[in-house]
């Protein structure tokens, strides 16, 4: 799928499909290629909406994000996955600015060496930025 959505396959490596291994690297610019091929496939709708949705209390549809940027622009708006492990936060998927514009998005942290509150709190404030805009 992804070369013949034109991605370059050698700019990432994946071991695991879970995501949780420390071996599979990937760049934050190849999930949003990603991301806006999926968005062209005939199956988004169910792909979107099967992602979780922020501040969405319900546990099956809110999933990892149903605590998150509640009383927020981005509350029901921003559709994400997110990830973590010690050290590694992300948060990548699609959100809706102000204009009415569907924007992708992908925020990857490492190593980082802060609490991961602060990480998550930096997360969405990208995010509630990203819904705010309208240029």
């Amino acid at each position: 799928f992804l070369k013949r959505q034109g991605l370059d396959t050698a700019t990432f490596n994946q071991v695991d499909g879970s995501g949780l291994s420390r071996r599979n690297l990937v760049s934050s610019q190849t999930l949003t290629d990603l991301l806006l091929a999926a968005s062209k496939q005939p199956w988004f709708d169910a792909w979107y909406n099967a992602l979780p949705i922020a501040g969405n209390t319900d546990r099956m549809t809110g999933g990892s994000l149903r605590y998150r940027l509640r009383d927020t622009q981005a509350q029901n708006n921003l559709h994400a996955k997110t990830g973590s492990m010690g050290g590694v936060s992300s948060l990548s998927g699609y959100i809706t600015d102000a204009g009415g514009r569907k924007l992708v998005f992908s925020m990857l942290t490492n190593n980082y060496v802060v609490a991961g509150a602060q990480v998550k709190a930096l997360e969405d404030h990208v995010a509630v930025a990203l819904a705010r805009s309208d240029e």
